[in-house]
């Protein structure tokens, strides 16, 4: 589907040729364009209001502001940000205990927990892994369609297998290529997670329709916080690996070279950049989804339960840090009003960006997270949004910077 979302717009555009596309771009600009472009921009604020309701706990919340402020005052991207926000993890865990690990009799079974029909299922399924994008939760709905298999042998209970479904449609974005370590890391954690049930006092809201769900009714020594933390601390560093080794690296080199093959009408210039890069992307996978289950067997089997309760404030500290990032970089949303006083013309946006940079996608965020947390419907909050993106970018209120 990916594939053809691409495929067939660039195909229709060249059959139409040049003055039709340019004709239906001219035909959308103006109050539409600019409502439709904010309605986008401010989509993702759902995931990541998602993101940070299965992550936060009331002493955490400060990170999220620490990752926000960083990327918003400094200009640190996502992968600086989430990098600093492991080393603080790292000082945390030291400073509450540290790590300690039991030694193993032998490490022939890594991965064991997963069985190798599994693991082989998680990577094919990992190819689709951004066939369904969305612009509120980016690739959740493909991560969650490469762990339904697993999931639903693991959790035969239609309850907790709804529950664990419904904390993987959160948000999610990483590189392509690379979601094999966070897929083996995941499949690990939901194994165990569903291998020693413990049962909770308290029920808690899902924050995707309201409802209490058994989130914790099947929980163990790995809790769902462990789990998002996980996956919400690792997105962001494979995503600026991937980007820089991959697309900014690999890609343009064999491109270049395909390029100027194709320029003196050799035949096997299509080849020269489509065989040598995905060989490269498959092996790559592969490769990185079996060193995630190798770490994540040797990691969770030999941690003693306290200090995995450490590492899971860990991984939640570096994964609310760079949800911060993320709304600090990838909402570019403003408010382009402005007034004339006297001989000088003053511009709103400039004004807030005085009291605070990027202050507008902040407040949308936490207005979002706020409704979230009350239990609002995510589908109703989808729809608001969007709408009121619209609205407000149609009438001039809110705009994307070009």
């Amino acid at each position: 589907m990916h594939f053809l979302c691409i495929a067939v717009p660039t195909y229709l555009g060249l059959v139409l040729g040049n003055d039709v596309v340019r004709g239906l771009a001219d035909s959308i600009r103006g109050p539409v364009g600019d409502g439709l472009a904010v309605a986008g921009a401010v989509l993702p604020a759902l995931g990541f209001a998602l993101l940070m309701n299965t992550l936060v706990t009331t002493s955490l919340l400060p990170f999220f502001f620490i990752g926000f402020l960083l990327a918003a005052y400094t200009g640190f991207g996502v992968l600086g940000v989430a990098l600093l926000g492991a080393m603080i993890a790292a000082l945390w865990i030291s400073r509450k205990g540290g790590i300690r690990l039991v030694r193993a009799e032998s490490d022939e079974d890594a991965g064991a927990l997963v069985p190798k029909k599994d693991q082989r299922r998680l990577f094919w399924r990992s190819f689709a892994v951004q066939s369904a994008f969305s612009f509120d939760r980016m690739q959740a709905i493909g991560f969650t369609w490469g762990m339904m298999p697993l999931l639903k042998r693991i959790y035969p209970d239609r309850t907790d297998l709804s529950a664990a479904l419904k904390r993987h449609l959160t948000f999610f974005n990483t590189h392509p290529w690379l979601p094999g370590p966070i897929y083996a890391l995941v499949a690990d954690l939901e194994t165990r997670h569903a291998t020693k049930p413990v049962k909770q006092p308290a029920e808690k809201k899902d924050g995707v329709n309201g409802s209490a769900v058994a989130d914790d009714i099947g929980t163990s020594d790995v809790s769902v916080q462990t789990i998002q933390g996980v996956k919400g601390s690792l997105m962001g560093p494979l995503a600026g690996v991937g980007d820089s080794a991959f697309h900014g690296t690999l890609r343009p080199i064999f491109s270049g070279i395909g390029a100027s093959l194709g320029m003196q009408a050799n035949l096997l210039a299509p080849l020269i950049f489509l065989v040598p890069v995905n060989i490269v992307h498959v092996v790559v996978r592969w490769l990185t989804l079996k060193a995630g289950f190798r770490l994540g067997s040797r990691l969770f089997e030999r941690i003693d339960q306290s200090a995995l309760r450490r590492l899971m404030e860990g991984a939640s500290i570096t994964g609310l840090m760079g949800v911060g990032a993320l709304v600090g970089t990838w909402l570019v949303v403003n408010v382009p009003l402005s007034y004339i006083e006297g001989k000088a013309t003053i511009k709103l946006q400039e004004m807030l960006d005085h009291i605070m940079p990027k202050l507008v996608p902040l407040l949308i965020t936490l207005l979002v997270f706020w409704l979230v947390r009350r239990g609002a419907n995510a589908v109703l909050i989808l729809i608001g949004l969007a709408v009121g993106g619209f609205a407000l970018g149609a009438l001039g209120v809110l705009g994307v910077p070009s």
